[in-house]
């Protein structure tokens, strides 16, 4: 009776390993598989381990044993006390149809660039918790692979480790990440889920690029940086929660993020380069409650606006920033010293520019909208 108890409460606790009745040991977990070797377990219809389980002693051994067995579908289980700390391309499970799922104990510190590359079988991958590096490209065009899993120790990702895995829809990182490559997700256009480590402090280049599957992203607080292109092209794309320790937002960060129709940019961010929001068509409101200094280049071009405040912060207003919006009227606080010529380009509804400053004491009016009467207030 309190054997049975015992397993039924502990059993779905991986900390415990041993359950005391006073100096009487009632229970201990045992593992399921050897863990000196590597178990090959078969997998049955529904994707279920069975009783069916093989072990190697080296991961070259495996891929002859794969080969021969293609008509089923298989796990690898890499034993924590196996001795294999490191794996290769020239491994050649990549080359498996077979191989189904894999999991990667603790023990195995280093995924070599490339390692699962172009993997024709992988469709779930489990990395155990440790001190982990995983190299670029690591599991580039893995086509099949659906579910990712990392758990905490996984310290380092390399540029483009899941680029091209268009089918992936779930990814859990660990909180402690300190650095993940560029281009980590590029064009895994099914992915729905991912969370944000809070061990980051920057989201780097494209790192979401062309994920059109990404329906909305909540960005920490830790964040301080949005790298270049990060979420670029994620058409699907319709709600931004951006946190308020984000200082810089970099160019083309939001770029052709149709399905975005409001974003709200919080009051700690200080620097928004160029492009940022370009191409989002279907923008109705943006509202900048930093400090920011310059609207930059075409930061809100071919967008929907048809109102915008502009900050009494902005001092720089630079070209194409507002080009082809539907804006009807705009007020030029009296901090702007400098504004492009190209500012409204194309702004064919733009019928009222008013300038909090003295009479043509700003260069280029009507700054490309060449239906817009100027008022000068100044």
């Amino acid at each position: 009776m309190i054997l049975n108890q015992a397993e039924n409460i502990m059993y779905g606790s991986k900390q415990v390993q041993k359950v005391y009745l006073g100096s009487t040991l009632i229970w201990e977990r045992k593992p399921k598989y050897d863990t000196t070797k590597i178990a090959v377990v078969r997998l049955d219809g529904n994707m279920q381990e069975t009783d069916d389980v093989s072990y190697f002693s080296t991961v070259s051994d495996i891929k002859d044993f794969l080969d021969s067995h293609s008509s089923d579908l298989y796990q690898i289980r890499i034993g924590n006390d196996s001795g294999i700390t490191r794996l290769s391309p020239s491994d050649g499970l990549q080359e498996c149809p077979n191989l189904y799922s894999l999991f990667i104990p603790s023990s195995t510190v280093n995924i070599e660039e490339q390692a699962f590359a172009v993997s024709k079988g992988l469709t779930e991958l489990y990395i155990d918790s440790g001190n982990h590096t995983i190299g670029k490209h690591a599991f580039v065009d893995c086509h099949k692979l659906k579910k990712v899993k990392l758990e905490s120790g996984a310290k380092i990702l390399g540029d483009q480790v899941f680029g091209g895995c268009e089918n992936l829809e779930e990814v859990v990182l660990p909180d402690d990440i300190s650095s993940v490559g560029m281009l980590l997700f590029v064009e895994c256009t099914s992915l729905r889920s991912v969370n944000i480590p809070r061990n980051l402090t920057e989201i780097p280049y494209g790192m979401f690029i062309r994920n059109s599957s990404l329906t909305g992203i909540t960005i920490p607080d830790n964040i301080v940086t949005i790298g270049t292109a990060a979420f670029s092209n994620c058409t699907g794309l319709t709600y931004v929660n951006i946190g308020n320790g984000v200082r810089t937002i970099k160019a083309g960060a939001f770029n052709e993020c149709s399905g975005l129709t409001s974003i709200t940019i919080p009051e700690n961010v200080e620097t928004i380069e160029g492009s940022v929001f370009m191409n989002c068509k279907n923008l109705t409101s943006a509202a900048i409650l930093g400090n920011v200094s310059t609207l930059c280049n075409d930061l809100f071009g071919q967008t929907n606006l048809s109102e915008f405040v502009i900050p009494e912060s902005v001092t720089k207003i630079e070209s194409r920033v507002f080009a082809f919006n539907p804006l009807t009227s705009i007020v030029i606080p009296s901090n702007v010293t400098y504004m492009d010529s190209s500012a409204f380009y194309q702004c064919n509804s733009l019928v009222s520019i008013t300038v909090d400053k003295p009479q043509n004491s700003l260069y280029g009016s009507p700054w490309g909208a060449v239906n817009a009467a100027v008022v000068w207030t100044g």
